[in-house]
């Protein structure tokens, strides 16, 4: 029993992570998952496998309410549909922080959505990058990047290179936002750099 805790960090060991059972699923509030004591991608925490790696979701306890938590250092690979699915409800806010994405063939790299009515969920990005490790694109392939139906999207200095897209990198639907500072794509992505669809 007890109050819960102002804010829980969460050491990861270096070494892989296997998410080919299934994916990690956060529930504390104001938890920090961080690679390492100082949360260095190049530290190797690295999660792989499965259809997603991260799943965020409403805990479904009455008056309880994640609103945010934190991602630092982490590379994510061999994911076949969306990295990171974010079906949590607003004010959840998750933020990836020097995390790295590479070498996969999948539907994206994360999905904000949420089916039951609710506000959906923001996600942010900060100082990330995706890339193919042997800057083949046909090493690192995903449909649309980033989908956000009806949420908020933000990236801050990531950087996309070596990547296929086959449709876009942003799609953004039901008045989502997406928002982008400081970032860095392909030149031959910039043809698909982004779709909206409907509001």
């Amino acid at each position: 029993g007890g109050a819960p805790q102002e804010l829980y960090f969460i050491l990861l060991c270096p070494g892989t992570f296997d998410t080919s059972e299934g994916p990690l699923l956060p529930r504390l509030d104001q938890a920090a998952y961080s690679c390492g004591g100082t949360g260095d991608v190049n530290d190797g925490c690295i999660f792989s496998g499965g259809e997603q790696n991260i799943r965020i979701e409403d805990p479904g306890i009455e008056g309880y309410t994640v609103n945010g938590m934190n991602f630092m250092g982490i590379t994510f690979t061999a994911f076949t549909g969306y990295s990171i699915e974010a079906s949590g409800i607003a004010p959840t806010e998750a933020i990836f922080m020097n995390c790295q994405w590479e070498d996969f063939n999948a539907a994206g790299i994360a999905r904000i959505s949420n089916e039951d009515g609710n506000a959906p969920m923001d996600l942010q990005f900060d100082m990330c990058s995706i890339i193919s490790t042997t800057g083949e694109p046909s090493q690192a392939v995903v449909d649309v990047a980033f989908e956000n139906i009806g949420g908020a999207v933000s990236l801050s200095s990531v950087l996309v290179e070596g990547v296929q897209v086959d449709n876009s990198i942003f799609r953004t639907t039901e008045n989502g936002a997406t928002i982008v500072f400081n970032s860095e794509f392909n030149a031959n992505l910039l043809s698909r750099l982004s779709e909206t669809v409907g509001g």
